[in-house]
């Protein structure tokens, strides 16, 4: 249908619209997990780990997918016209060893990648 070419852009707003206290406090509710960061960029929110060896620890033990489901919990308080599905890419695990190592600890580097 046409309205397809519109959900990423409808996505983006989504994610846009969720305030930055409101990812603020997800990270402080979820500090127990080790989270260095969380970026938004365009439709897709990232979460930094500190080690790489923490994304597969995670992803093992249940731990990315209970962040994923809080984030999408989040993600639908602002979608107004259910454009995000829990199937859909909305959010993405990377590491700060792995910004730092690759991209010099640079966001304009990793936002390039």
């Amino acid at each position: 249908m046409i309205f397809d070419a519109f959900e990423p852009i409808a996505r983006q707003e989504v994610t846009r619209r969720i305030p930055q206290a409101d990812i603020d406090n997800l990270k402080q509710d979820l500090e127990s997990k080790n989270i260095w960061e969380i970026r938004r960029a365009f439709e897709l929110t990232t979460f930094f780990f500190h080690t790489e060896q923490q994304i597969q620890e995670y992803n093992k033990d249940g731990t990315a997918e209970f962040i994923r489901r809080k984030f999408y919990e989040l993600l639908k308080m602002y979608d107004a016209f259910d454009y995000v599905k829990f199937q859909s890419n909305f959010i993405a695990f990377d590491s700060k060893e792995n910004f730092d190592k690759n991209f010099e600890s640079n966001w304009f580097w990793y936002s390039r990648r």
